[in-house]
């Protein structure tokens, strides 16, 4: 079932929290259509599991595949806000949903002009490195002979 597929994803990425299905709030599945895009909008509360680090409130989830991605796509919106009012960023949260959009692109290959002027410009680098840290020595050492030229005079 759906709510069963759900709660399975909810386990395995979510797994610091648990979502509450009982009391006075079960969850609340439907399927809806947002721009066109069918998904499902998940509704309920959670909490955490750790006693020291507690916490809870309401959750809205939307699931849904695209198909020119080839993605599943997982919106979910934990509030946590103790004493506060919640409807408000509640509200936000859905906006934040109705404002969603997908730019993918795929990556382009890499073509073999690209690899070698990567590769020239890496190996021009190291070049550039190996006579700059060769000079460096050099100096280092003309100065350290004419010391000791200075000092035995």
């Amino acid at each position: 079932s759906v709510k069963n597929s759900i709660r399975n994803l909810a386990k395995r990425f979510f797994s610091d929290y648990q979502f509450i299905e009982s009391g006075d709030r079960p969850w609340t599945i439907n399927k809806i259509s947002i721009d066109n895009r069918e998904m499902w909008r998940v509704e309920g509360r959670w909490e955490t599991k750790s006693v020291n680090k507690s916490g809870g409130g309401p959750f809205i989830s939307y699931i849904f595949y695209d198909e020119s991605t080839k993605r599943l796509f997982h919106l979910n919106m934990l509030l946590f806000n103790p004493d506060g009012k919640k409807l408000f960023f509640l509200r936000e949260m859905e906006s934040m949903v109705r404002t969603f959009s997908i730019n993918y692109k795929k990556p382009s290959r890499i073509s073999l002009r690209t690899i070698v002027l990567i590769a020239s410009s890496i190996i021009m680098v190291f070049v550039f490195w190996s006579l700059w840290s060769t000079w460096k020595r050099q100096k280092r050492l003309t100065q350290s002979k004419m010391e000791k030229a200075k000092l035995s005079d």
